[in-house]
């Protein structure tokens, strides 16, 4: 996440997939804040999901379990 910079060029050097660019403002700065905030939100309500879902299984059965469920839609990768 960055402003002033070319951001996607510092994300590619550093073989980071996913950037955000904000604008350098107060509203740029809420709106990318709230959007920092609702992702690691989202995450940690996957992580959870995912902890019960697979409370229980083997180590081998979790792993194919994120496996699929990833590939099925991204799950880990919103």
């Amino acid at each position: 996440m960055g402003t002033n910079q070319n951001v996607q060029q510092t994300a590619s050097a550093l073989h980071i997939d996913e950037y955000k660019v904000f604008e350098y403002s107060t509203e740029g700065m809420k709106r990318a804040w709230k959007s920092g905030m609702k992702a690691s939100a989202d995450y940690y309500d996957r992580m959870s999901q995912y902890k019960k879902d697979t409370r229980g299984m083997s180590r081998r059965d979790r792993n194919n379990y994120y496996r699929d469920r990833n590939k099925e839609d991204g799950w880990f990768d919103k």
